[in-house]
């Protein structure tokens, strides 16, 4: 296993798409080893529109301050021996220049270490997501469920999104009309059942990996299975074979 220490500005939705952005794009260099010593050089606008934005003045401000969030944003990761595999910044270098071209670096080790394999994040599919509690909800979900199905309480999401909103019921509202949206974005089955999300990748899940559940659905399928044995030996027109 390995600890995540993060330090810097609290991040959002957008600042995560952009960065899962530039790491796609900047990957893509790697791997052709062209992006080894040189910086990303991309046009804002062009940016933008890879995350499908607007760019209109107050968008490309807009980008140039998440840039500089990221820029200062520092990230270790150390191993539980002690040995730390990254100690950096999210952008480790970056030149602006108004409506010409960002020169960006990221740090070739960190692109290589957050490949889509590993995060399990698809950036065309978060580009769906309607609004950020939808895009904080399928990014979660998408790297916490292992084994195809997951389950949170309503409050810990509350704190875990970082939601401003003080009411756990009308947080709840919010979260129910996110998780509908979810859903249709996603193969997930999504639900709230007393206070808990339960979400279901139906692509990837099977009962036999949560052995508790399945020990539940057994259970329940072998009561039903005596209940219409008993309702079967009642009815008077039935005939044993």
């Amino acid at each position: 296993g390995f600890n995540i220490y993060y330090t810097g500005e609290q991040l959002n939705q957008d600042d995560f798409l952009i960065f899962l952005k530039l790491i796609q794009l900047s990957r893509l260099k790697v791997e052709q080893n062209i992006y080894i010593f040189k910086p990303l050089e991309i046009k804002p606008t062009l940016l933008l529109r890879e995350v499908e934005k607007k760019n209109r003045t107050e968008d490309i401000c807009r980008l140039k301050k998440t840039i500089e969030r990221l820029n200062k944003a520092k990230v270790n990761i150390i191993l539980e021996n002690g040995t730390a595999i990254y100690d950096g910044n999210l952008v480790s270098e970056y030149d602006y220049e108004k409506y010409v071209d960002y020169r960006i670096t990221l740090n070739p080790k960190l692109i290589n270490m957050l490949k889509s394999k590993v995060t399990r994040i698809e950036c065309n599919t978060l580009l769906k997501a309607k609004n950020n509690l939808i895009s904080w909800l399928f990014s979660y979900y998408t790297s916490h469920v292992n084994n195809g199905m997951f389950k949170t309480n309503v409050e810990t999401i509350r704190k875990l999104c970082g939601s401003h909103d003080q009411s756990l019921k009308s947080f709840k509202q919010k979260l129910i009309k996110a998780l509908v949206e979810l859903e249709d974005i996603t193969k997930w089955q999504c639900k709230i059942v007393n206070n808990l999300v339960s979400i279901i990748n139906l692509e990837i899940y099977s009962p036999n990996y949560d052995k508790v559940e399945f020990a539940e659905w057994l259970a329940n399928w072998e009561a039903k299975l005596k209940i219409a044995e008993v309702e079967l030996l009642a009815d008077p027109e039935y005939i044993p074979y």
